[in-house]
């Protein structure tokens, strides 16, 4: 199955073979698996107490401003819709045809930079991919760089009632990894799913030997302020996994990075060998770093209905084009890295939100008092188009989806908040972030459907 760039999913390399001795000559494998949690269970986790602002009342402003959205898109309609045609129209129609070209001038200097930004990740994709597995292991790095071998990665993979065989097509391409014995693959179990102890140790008995490490978490249902979905469960997830290998392990923190991805993805071969020599790189500097591969939904595009493809297929272009626009220091998209210090620093995810990508890096932007940004990957990291039980229902499904990405427009109130409240984060920066969340969920909306009622 063939991946952005030209890379596949059925390309297997042999994992090495584990060499992770620990203190007394345990391997962390083995430490794991004796864990008191009984078969690879982590019951522990660090605390998450987040700093409050608007003297603790910044929930209430959350949900107050979650209408938001709404609110602006049917004013920002009703404005152009009715206003527009029967007074602007009518009185001004030089304004008129200046704001419209306004918007037309901004589509089309969007395009050109997304059909300029697309070519060059093309470029860069298709050089990368075809990396033997030691190419970055090779590469010459900074004169006193900490050892490639003493990174260690964390990969957090949350589901919920997810089938088996899905499970392991995505730990079959981490136990492919050319540094699979520096992998501790920790899965996101809920409390929820009857069948979620089966499930994991299950899994543990078939791949435990594949990789440096391999556990659980079982997420508590029915915690208050807490919402069902990936951001809680990533929170119990990565807490409980932090808490095992700093202080159960003693691998020191900052020799850690933690990796989120869906249930049902595709990493390169090589993916974690890059992530390694760019977290090694980027010095003092990564630990205010997001690793950001270039995600596509194109696994499984031709099993999914014609108007699906054509969403996922748009979808993955233009994730390609962001990243391959020098230009832009793009946010995260459903599959990341982040070095745990940072993660710790942010109290890591929200456990109180639906959206969890572009939350988290805004999250820890604040926390860090804006000096977060994003180092590219440029290495396809592949993810399925959601699959119903026909062909209707897998309309209805990718429509349910797109529902679920939209409550990321939330994140705009939760701008606001942040913005107003949060003195220590440069004000550019702040501006920036409020931007970019404004110009992605609302105002790309109502330039479209404006542009398309213009000539009525």
């Amino acid at each position: 199955t063939p991946l952005l760039g030209g890379s596949t999913i059925v390309t297997i390399t042999s994992a090495p073979a584990p060499s992770n001795t620990l203190a007394g000559g345990q391997t962390l494998r083995t430490s794991i698996e004796e864990h008191p949690g009984g078969k690879g269970l982590l019951s522990e986790a660090q605390p998450d107490q987040a700093d409050a602002v608007c003297c603790g009342h910044e929930n209430t402003m959350y949900h107050v401003l979650a209408r938001l959205p709404a609110i602006h898109t049917f004013s920002f309609l009703a404005f152009f819709l009715y206003f527009g045609h029967v007074w602007l129209l009518m009185q001004r129609p030089d304004i008129a045809v200046w704001i419209i070209g306004s918007f037309v001038t901004y589509g089309v200097f969007r395009f050109y930079m997304m059909w300029f930004g697309a070519w060059n990740a093309l470029f860069l994709l298709r050089k990368n991919d075809v990396r033997d597995p030691e190419h970055w292991q090779k590469q010459v790095r900074p004169l006193g760089s900490m050892a490639f071998d003493s990174v260690w990665h964390a990969v957090i993979v949350p589901n919920y009632k997810e089938p088996v065989d899905k499970l392991r097509q995505t730990l079959d391409t981490i136990a492919s990894q050319s540094i699979a014995n520096r992998i501790v693959v920790c899965m996101g179990m809920e409390g929820r799913d009857p069948n979620a102890v089966a499930v994991a140790e299950l899994l543990q008995k078939e791949y435990a030997g594949r990789l440096g490490g391999f556990c659980y978490s079982l997420h508590p249902a029915g915690v208050d302020g807490e919402t069902p979905g990936k951001s809680s469960n990533e929170n119990w997830a990565a807490r409980c996994v932090a808490q095992y290998m700093i202080e159960g392990l003693r691998i020191p923190l900052d020799c850690i990075t933690i990796t989120t991805c869906d249930a049902d993805t595709f990493f390169h071969p090589n993916h974690f060998s890059y992530l390694t020599h760019q977290y090694i790189c980027d010095g003092e500097d990564r630990y205010h770093k997001f690793y950001l591969a270039v995600t596509n939904f194109l696994p499984n595009t031709g099993q999914v209905p014609a108007i699906c493809a054509t969403r996922f297929t748009v979808l993955s272009v233009g994730r390609m084009a962001e990243m391959g626009n020098p230009l832009l220091s793009p946010f995260p998209l459903a599959i990341y890295s982040l070095s745990l210090r940072l993660a710790k620093k942010a109290a890591f995810w929200d456990p109180s939100v639906i959206p969890e990508d572009w939350h988290m890096y805004f999250r820890c932007m604040y926390a860090d008092g804006g000096q977060v940004s994003a180092t590219k990957l440029m290495i396809t990291v592949g993810t399925e188009a959601v699959v119903g039980r026909n062909y209707a229902d897998t309309i209805k499904e990718t429509y349910d989806q797109s529902v679920r990405w939209q409550w990321g427009a939330i994140d705009v109130g939760y701008l606001l908040v942040q913005t107003f409240a949060r003195w220590d984060t440069p004000l550019l920066k702040r501006l920036q972030m409020l931007y970019a969340a404004y110009d992605h969920h609302l105002l790309a909306v109502v330039i479209c459907v404006v542009l398309v009622a213009a000539p009525f």
